[in-house]
């Protein structure tokens, strides 16, 4: 029981780091004169993302060593950064897959759907596929989180900061750990049923 104890106090002592790291690359990054641009921010955040999200025990994800999938829907940009970022490796012992498209015809199975903001028309088909993968899915696009998009980054100022939709994230058969949520800014919204 002590080392179940001190394992979970070393894990919420690394996830506490990083956070800290997380939230400090945020705010540096994109003052003036930086050389990380917003999609590059947002690339580093999207993946640690994965990182405080529990998928069901049966799903391929919660069994290692399989890579992380990320599908970016309509942003090439994002894309771009997110191949820059995993060019030489993976992240936490996890190779890194990156498919981007600029449709949603023929998606592409994922463990993340990032959707660009000229999907708003495609929002509750490509909600309903993430459910039906039990995948996270995640924009940045104002509102929505509220129409059913499990995280949304927004820029304050100078920061990238994060929305959270509790409730979509768990119509995918996800689980949201408590410290994402308590970083996060939390909306609620329907979306895909």
């Amino acid at each position: 029981m002590k080392r179940e104890e001190a394992r979970r106090g070393s894990y919420r002592i690394r996830m506490g780091l990083v956070l800290l790291a997380c939230s400090m690359v945020c705010s540096l990054s994109l003052a003036e004169g930086s050389r990380y641009s917003p999609d590059d921010v947002t690339a580093a955040m999207l993946v640690k993302l994965a990182s405080f999200i529990r998928w069901p025990p049966d799903h391929g994800f919660a069994q290692q060593p399989e890579p992380l999938r990320i599908t970016v829907i309509d942003d090439a940009p994002l894309a771009s950064a997110l191949r820059r970022l995993f060019h030489a490796g993976g992240t936490g012992g996890r190779k890194v897959e990156v498919h981007a498209q600029r449709t949603t015809d023929n998606l592409a199975p994922a463990h993340i759907f990032f959707v660009g903001d000229g999907q708003a028309h495609a929002l509750n088909y490509i909600v309903e596929v993430a459910n039906s993968l039990h995948a996270l899915t995640v924009a940045r696009t104002p509102g929505f989180a509220r129409r059913g998009i499990g995280v949304n980054f927004y820029q304050e100022r100078d920061r990238i900061r994060f929305e959270v939709n509790v409730r979509a994230i768990e119509k995918s058969g996800l689980r949201a750990s408590y410290k994402l949520v308590s970083l996060a800014r939390v909306v609620q919204g329907g979306g895909a049923r």
